[in-house]
């Protein structure tokens, strides 16, 4: 399971540094690209969101290169994923987004099966043993 969490864990900071560009600079398309209207308040709220995919870049990029507790880390980072996907679902059901929201939900949802699965039914590197 390590290149699976090695592939996940880059893949996954790759994904939120690039979220994180687009929300700190130019954070009006990001959220109309889900069909909903912007303002100066939406535009505040989506470049915070913007520092905090930073921060979760920062964090996956750091638990690719673990090779103790990569369990822990990649139940961790389920964590995100798995509530934007569960969020996106809940908005779109009560109708705040349309199909817009589709992509993002697919994308969210593998990133979190696959963290999941990577915690729940992984291993540690074997050489990260203890003797």
């Amino acid at each position: 399971m390590t290149k699976l969490f090695l592939a996940t864990t880059l893949l996954s900071g790759v994904l939120q540094c690039y979220l994180s560009y687009a929300l700190l600079t130019d954070p009006e398309t990001m959220i109309a690209s889900f069909g909903l209207p912007t303002d100066a308040s939406v535009a505040f709220v989506a470049r915070r969101a913007g520092a905090m995919f930073l921060g979760l870049a920062a964090l996956s990029f750091a638990a690719a290169f673990l090779y103790r507790n990569q369990q822990i880390a990649a139940l961790a980072l389920a964590m995100p994923w798995l509530c934007l996907a569960l969020l996106g679902s809940y908005e779109h059901m009560r109708g705040a987004v349309g199909a817009e929201i589709y992509p993002a939900l697919v994308i969210e949802t593998i990133f979190a099966l696959l963290f999941l699965m990577i915690g729940l039914f992984g291993r540690d590197h074997p050489t990260a043993k203890a003797n």
